[in-house]
């Protein structure tokens, strides 16, 4: 009986290490997942215009009297009365005529559109109208954001004038969170060359609600739309692309945590699961059990 009792002992210790074994070589894991920040959402009621036609001596107030170009805070162009962050509508074209850095508000959010507040839609491809467009020039111009920003119902256009010359850019700096909203499209003139192009820098993120630039670089985080992320080739649309792509549930979907956090949070790693070990422990508990009753049998005779 001591004897019988110490073999089903040595099983059912067998049994117990098995698992261990059966989870790093044949359990089915989960895909790994980050925790999604919140989307930037707008922290004033401020409406502003601009237009390239229009004057930076005017108030930018209303569409018309619109501001003419970017500038700094301390300055007379539109970044001057985003300081509390609030809404500009593009009622013309708003030219980025060359690399621009748009000054941090200390977190307050810009939101960039073409739909005025009585729903007026200025966007117009013909005209250029209601569209950030990067201009003429002999190298690409990058609209860099390093804040809190929206893009809705906009157009992004690249306004290139040769074959040789890069594509109008927009960088999400480090730090910055930018929304990427329903309606904006993506356009380009001149010869038919790229749509603007993307790049999130490590450290920033970009929430998609549409796909369209002519490529996504940079080792920052995507955020992309539920909906969105099954209507597209994921690992298509985001060749080349270094950093981490996510839908709104904080699943991954291209790229790896490496253990590193990711902007938010922390990555959670999925619990490994699978039926794999499921079926091996049973096997291995029939198995046990059968030694010891064989034994038993013995020991009997």
């Amino acid at each position: 009986m001591k004897k019988t009792l110490a073999l089903l002992l040595s099983a059912l210790l067998v049994f117990a290490l098995v698992p261990v074994a059966a989870l790093s070589v044949f359990a089915d894991d989960e895909p790994a997942k980050i925790t999604v920040p919140d989307r930037p959402t707008l922290t004033s009621d401020k409406v502003f215009y601009m237009s390239f036609g229009g004057d930076n001596a005017k108030d930018g107030l209303t569409k018309s009297t619109p501001k003419k170009t970017w500038g700094a805070v301390t300055e007379n162009g539109i970044a001057s009365l985003l300081t509390e962050g609030g809404t500009v509508v593009a009622v013309g074209k708003a030219y980025v005529g060359t690399t621009y850095t748009l000054p941090d508000n200390g977190g307050n959010t810009i939101l960039f559109t073409a739909k005025d507040v009585d729903d007026t839609n200025y966007l117009d491809a013909a005209t250029e109208f209601g569209t950030i467009v990067g201009y003429k020039g002999k190298a690409a111009h990058v609209f860099t954001l390093t804040g809190n920003v929206i893009f809705k119902d906009i157009g992004l256009l690249n306004r290139s004038s040769a074959a040789t010359e890069d594509t109008f850019t927009f960088e999400v700096a480090e730090g910055a969170k930018v929304v990427v909203g329903t309606g904006v499209v993506f356009l380009n003139v001149e010869g038919g060359y790229a749509v603007p192009k993307l790049v999130v820098d490590e450290g920033g993120i970009a929430y998609l609600d549409v796909v369209g630039f002519s490529s996504y670089t940079g080792k920052g985080t995507i955020i992309v739309n539920n909906d969105l992320a099954q209507q597209i080739n994921v690992a298509e649309v985001f060749a080349g692309f270094g950093g981490i792509v996510a839908n709104e549930a904080g699943t991954v979907l291209l790229g790896s945590t490496g253990g590193d956090p990711a902007p938010g949070g922390d990555p959670t790693p999925a619990p490994a699961t699978g039926s794999a070990t499921v079926v091996i422990a049973a096997v291995a508990l029939l198995a046990s059990f059968g030694a010891v009753v064989a034994l038993k049998k013995r020991e009997e005779r």
